[in-house]
């Protein structure tokens, strides 16, 4: 008897110790609030949608002074509107055509064809990671043309920027 006894003490104990834990794990999840989250890595800055040279019109230049040229770009990074406003650009506008590049323009700049700033207004509230841009060039009245009546009939004005964020991650768009 006293062997049966023990046993019967033994499954109370342990009942006994299964119910606490029981209550102790009910307790935990009752109190615990669970919730998950996506941490996003070093992103690079992206150039989403198009990008808008003059808004797709044609360049008209006036004797004696300078036109504002404008390229609209909308910038998306996954990290955040402050890895947008916080980070440097460089955004390049330059004629195409006749050994002129994005990378010639970048490195020496030309008032006939290559223009270079090193910024952009915001043109929206950032949002989500998005913000809306604007970059206006003061393009010279004695630029080198591109309608029909120039030499450079059929060359294009290209636009390139460079968006570095602040931990200095970079993507291009042409």
């Amino acid at each position: 008897m006293r062997m049966k006894g023990k046993w019967v003490s033994m499954s109370v104990v342990s009942v006994a110790v299964m119910v606490a834990g029981l209550l102790v794990v009910q307790t935990i999840f009752a109190q615990t609030n669970i919730s998950s989250s996506v941490v996003v890595g070093a992103a690079a800055p992206v150039v989403s949608g198009g990008v808008a040279v003059n808004g797709g019109n044609p360049i008209t230049l006036t004797a004696n002074t300078t036109t504002n040229v404008n390229v609209v770009a909308t910038i998306t990074d996954a990290n955040g509107c402050s890895e947008i406003t916080a980070g440097t650009t460089t955004v390049l506008l330059y004629r195409s055509g006749s050994g002129v590049s994005s990378s010639t323009c970048a490195s020496a700049q030309n008032p006939l064809y290559c223009y270079k700033a090193v910024a952009f207004t915001a043109t929206s509230t950032c949002s989500a990671g998005t913000q809306n841009t604007t970059t206006t060039f003061a393009v010279q009245y004695f630029a080198q043309a591109t309608d029909s009546s120039s030499s450079f009939f059929g060359a294009k004005m290209g636009c390139n920027g460079k968006l570095y964020d602040p931990g200095q991650y970079h993507r291009h768009r042409r």
